[in-house]
């Protein structure tokens, strides 16, 4: 999960592919232009594993800094569903929610 919020953090669609390979990279690329600064913290998270796939429910947050507008930080509380698949030496998310 560390890889996942450390590629958001980078603002980095690319990044994001490596740990999910479904990811929407242009609609991810276009979000991350409007941004200046963003961290994600997954503090909790709850992994179930059933042999080469999981399931992980993490509770957060996302701090960013948009391009345009005021830039103050903002800072929401977020909680994320992710689907794992085990791949060659490393887990791959199949599917994430965030809401």
């Amino acid at each position: 999960m560390r890889q996942y919020a450390n590629a958001f953090e980078q603002l980095d669609a690319t990044a994001v592919a490596r740990v999910w390979p479904g990811a929407d990279r242009r609609a991810l690329s276009r979000a991350f232009d409007s941004m200046e600064f963003q961290q994600v913290s997954l503090d909790k998270c709850t992994v179930r594993v059933s042999g080469p796939t999981a399931n992980a429910a993490c509770e957060g947050w996302i701090t960013y800094v948009p391009k345009v507008g005021k830039k103050d930080p903002r800072t929401l509380t977020r909680q994320w569903d992710f689907a794992l698949q085990k791949g060659t030496g490393a887990w791959l998310i199949t599917t994430a929610a965030v809401r």
